[in-house]
């Protein structure tokens, strides 16, 4: 049982990023790497001047670009689907046309658990429109 206030925190996120004194609530790491991560968090204080720690195991799966699948059209919509992958957070782009500088335009976030992710541009029209999925 670890009592007071801390005083200074650290964090080893495994992959030779450490970071000290920050915030325990607003830390966030981003992992360039697939694979298990060892993430430690020591926290310090005057009656633990050698800091208390935790430890964790973080997964990090390599991100799989996703593929779409053949649209579904219908005489008002466009229904575009494609499977998603844990975890993750995508973003279906709009774009008028492909001709540099192309002005892609951010349209549906989504955030999948695994299942196959669908959105439909019910507002489709004779125009051209061009779509793409990205991951920010």
């Amino acid at each position: 049982l670890v009592e007071g206030r801390a005083t200074r925190v650290g964090w080893d996120f495994g992959d030779g990023s450490i970071l000290t004194n920050q915030s325990l609530l607003n830390t966030s790491h981003v992992w360039t790497n697939a694979g298990i991560h060892n993430v430690s968090f020591t926290a310090f204080n005057t009656d633990f001047p050698n800091g208390i720690s935790t430890n964790l195991q973080i997964q990090v799966l390599p991100l799989v670009a996703p593929t779409i699948l053949p649209p579904v059209f219908d005489a008002t919509s466009i229904s575009l689907s494609f499977q998603g992958q844990p975890g993750v957070s995508y973003w279906v782009d709009q774009a008028t046309n492909l001709v540099p500088p192309v002005e892609w335009k951010a349209w549906r976030g989504l955030y999948s658990t695994g299942q196959v992710m669908q959105v439909i541009d019910s507002a489709a029209t004779n125009d051209m429109q061009f779509y793409r999925i990205r991951v920010p």
